[in-house]
């Protein structure tokens, strides 16, 4: 019995207090039982400040203040890890990566699972095979430029990218040089969004797995609201409705004050980019 209400806050506006506004509203109607943040990122300090207010919150894949708030995300070093692994058993040995911005969280994350699976195989990480990109195609494909450019000796024989946007910035750089993926380059991204098993080649990608970690959010934020509205009468659907929330003790964390914390597992989804 509750409905869904959308506030849009974005990066660029932080700064002239837009977003404070919003959280204000929020305090001060009392229309909104509770917040699903979803990639918050600056505007996190302002998501912080109605937890401390008692206002239920759960974060989901938040890149500024994983600890102190009820938060789901994503294994991303162990995601990273799975992809250069299948690169090296796939033998290669010059893997480069794209990296997403590094203000991110999950952009470090990704980089030390790509630098833990290169020092399982014995491999020093190459510094100038790492770059750093935006998450985007034109990000990609200038970062994919520079190792294009390199002597045929010295290019990559592989490159993991931190998005499947940049991964798109791949391939057209290859196309750009007149390189075959997978034949000359192997190439595998992030996220496995809808358009990756559709570009040319398929892409080798990591799995987030989006749709549950909107349903834990979503399950964990209504397990938080310890009263539930009280049903009116003509409301539809009520009858079958009967809400049971118990706390956070599902999942841990409440007892010992301890912020919940849910990490789900990524999978490596293996298609033609790879070879």
């Amino acid at each position: 019995p509750y409905e869904m209400v959308l506030y849009s806050i974005n990066d660029s506006i932080r700064d002239n207090g837009s977003n404070g506004d919003v959280i204000d509203h929020i305090l001060a109607t009392k229309l909104t039982a509770g917040i699903l943040a979803i990639l918050p990122g600056h505007s996190s300090k302002h998501v912080v400040r109605l937890h401390k207010h008692g206002f239920p919150v759960v974060m989901i894949d938040d890149q500024e203040f994983p600890g102190e708030l009820p938060w789901i995300g994503a294994d991303n070093q162990g995601g990273a890890h799975a992809a250069v692994r299948h690169l090296l058993q796939l033998g290669h040995r010059r893997i480069a990566h794209i990296q997403g911005p590094l203000k991110h969280l999950c952009s470090r994350e990704r980089y030390q699972g790509y630098c833990q699976a290169l020092e399982e195989a014995g491999l020093n990480v190459a510094s100038d095979l790492v770059l750093e990109g935006d998450f985007t195609p034109v990000g990609g494909r200038s970062a994919a430029s520079k190792l294009f450019a390199l002597p045929v000796e010295q290019r990559p024989t592989a490159i993991f990218a931190a998005s499947d946007p940049m991964a798109y910035g791949v391939l057209a750089a290859a196309e750009e040089y007149g390189l075959h993926i997978p034949r000359d380059i192997a190439l595998v991204g992030f996220d496995d969004i809808a358009s990756s098993a559709h570009v040319r080649p398929a892409l080798t990608t990591v799995r987030q797995p989006f749709y549950e970690m909107g349903q834990h959010g979503i399950k964990l934020l209504l397990s938080m609201l310890n009263v539930p509205r009280i049903p009116q009468r003509g409301d539809p659907g009520l009858n079958n409705f009967s809400p049971s929330f118990s706390g956070l003790s599902e999942y841990g964390g409440k007892e010992n004050g301890d912020p919940v914390r849910i990490q789900l597992p990524t999978s490596l989804i293996v298609r033609a980019s790879c070879g």
